[in-house]
């Protein structure tokens, strides 16, 4: 079976994330229908390829993604993203294999890097056809700053010196480049222009260009990796100063949602653009080698029309005082409106939770009590929590210590300092006939020095303060739950050793702590 690679290399700012967002949400119609969109090279962007097959000697974040630092991980890496795409492939009949990955264009200026590009698919494709979007430069510029400034840029908006531009700006070198690999015949030029793609649509033109047999529906038309406004830019370029991307420990995450959030911040601003004589100058840079790329990859004179600059475009600005602070007490607004989402399903969550948890715990001690795998009392009970006199069924069993305690100590047991501290006992049927009665002994303590202040009840009944050692529990405590005591403690004002100078080491929140409980016939 004969079988074609298509290559589509970006370049980036052209729709490249949006193309990618359809491709992997209709992996599967896709398969169906002969034609991969392989997972084994990225799920979403095909980027372990540009990450396995770059020189050895580039180490930046796509390396740093995967991990990938000796020359002896990125050889393992090839075979095994190699091994990963046959084993896919080996899934169904596949005809066509179509990659994306913008940096491709971005990070691959080498030639030794595309013909390694060639190279990994030898065996595996009979044909190839390179893919590539190009827009007009400045706007290419334009937009990679904003991008910049959302992945924690801190730049001046302005143009690059003479000579110092990006690679995968010279668009003739990068045609060339892969010229030279695959042959400039089976290199595809597009211009990322809404006048030139079908429907005005990039997702939509790579649909028609590879004659992909996918209609799309409303999510795929999302506009994906939005632009931000001058103001925006701004305010961004600032907040990154102070609010960085990366630390000294890694990924900030500090800044956890701060982009997403201000891309959805409705403030009158417009699209960030170069100067008219800034725009000028620098797309003068190009026009002889934009010229020879319409001539041979698209037989005609110009690459780009002629452009004229919107009404609705801003300059880079400074942001006024009263603009800043009103970016802030939205993105302040909103983060507040998530946080209180996020405590309305955490508690949603946690009662779900205690709920399936009282479930499972009530089916254990089902279970347990069916076996006789409980404490069964005489005319007297008492049980020490020491870690040397812990009796084996409460260890075990965790039929005493239920939740909310530390880890036994050589004296007993700390509370963790929440209401969900429960201990639970099993009561001999005989004591259950006694009208008044039994008497819960209880020996106790408190960090020294703190102001905590404890309750307890059983069985769900009334909380009572914890200021005795020996507490009379009623007929109805003792049968509400057929002899099974629930005994819960809450605390007031809990503190740590270390909060009360004790250690300051142990940043443990206690409540009282339980050296030994016990429970007799009165």
């Amino acid at each position: 079976m004969k079988r074609k690679v298509y290559l589509h290399i970006g370049t980036e700012k052209t729709g490249t994330a949006s193309i990618q967002h359809f491709l992997s949400r209709h992996y599967d119609e896709l398969r169906e229908k002969g034609i991969l969109y392989p997972r084994s090279l990225g799920r979403k962007s095909n980027m372990k390829l540009s990450a396995a097959l770059q020189n050895y000697i580039k180490r930046d974040d796509l390396r740093i993604t995967y991990g990938l630092g000796s020359v002896k991980e990125i050889d393992r890496f090839r075979k095994e993203i190699l091994e990963d795409l046959r084993r896919e492939l080996e899934e169904g009949d596949i005809e066509k294999i179509v990659v994306s990955s913008e940096h491709l264009s971005s990070r691959f200026n080498r030639p030794e890097e595309v013909e390694r590009v060639r190279e990994f698919f030898d065996g595996i494709a009979d044909e190839f056809e390179v893919l590539v979007y190009l827009r007009r430069q400045d706007e290419f510029f334009e937009s990679r700053y904003s991008t910049a400034m959302k992945t924690g840029g801190t730049m001046l908006f302005k143009v690059p010196e003479k000579g110092k531009e990006s690679f995968d700006m010279h668009y003739l070198r990068l045609l060339e480049l892969w010229s030279a690999s695959f042959g400039e015949e089976s290199v595809t030029v597009r211009v990322y222009d809404r006048n030139e793609l079908h429907g005005g649509d990039v997702v939509e033109d790579f649909i028609r260009t590879l004659s992909l047999p996918v209609e799309r529906d409303e999510i795929d038309k999302e506009r994906m990796n939005v632009s931000l406004g001058a103001k925006k830019i701004e305010f961004l370029k600032y907040l990154n100063h102070y609010l960085p991307r990366f630390t000294d420990e890694g990924l900030n995450i500090t800044r956890g949602g701060i982009v997403k959030m201000l891309e959805s911040v409705e403030i009158e601003d417009a699209p960030l653009r170069l100067g008219k004589k800034d725009r000028g100058r620098f797309m003068r840079r190009f026009e002889e080698e934009n010229s020879e790329v319409a001539k041979r990859f698209l037989g005609r004179e110009r690459l780009f029309e002629k452009r004229s600059p919107k009404k609705s475009e801003a300059k880079a600005q400074k942001l006024g005082v009263k603009e800043t602070f009103m970016i802030f007490a939205r993105l302040w607004e909103m983060q507040q409106q998530k946080m209180m989402e996020l405590r309305e399903k955490l508690e949603d969550f946690r009662r779900k939770q205690f709920e399936s948890a009282e479930k499972i715990r009530s089916l254990r001690l089902e279970n347990a009590l069916l076996k006789g795998d409980y404490l069964m009392a005489s005319r007297f009970f008492r049980a020490e929590f020491s870690d040397s006199s812990l009796p084996d069924a409460i260890r075990e069993g965790s039929l005493l210590l239920r939740d909310g305690f530390y880890h036994p100590e050589k004296w007993g047991v700390w509370c963790n300092g929440e209401k969900s501290s429960i201990l639970l006992l099993k009561v001999d049927s005989s004591l259950l006939q006694s009208q008044k009665g039994i008497g819960l002994l209880l020996e106790y303590r408190y960090l020294k020095g703190s102001e905590t202040l404890s309750s307890m009840r059983v069985n769900g009944m009334q909380w009572r303060r914890l200021d005795e050692k020996a507490y009379v529990l009623g007929p109805d405590e003792l049968k509400r739950y057929n002899g099974l005591l629930v005994i819960e403690f809450s605390h007031e004002n809990a503190s740590s050793p270390h909060s009360l100078g004790l250690n300051e080491k142990d940043r443990r929140v206690m409540g009282c702590g339980i050296k030994a409980i016990g429970f007799e016939e009165l």
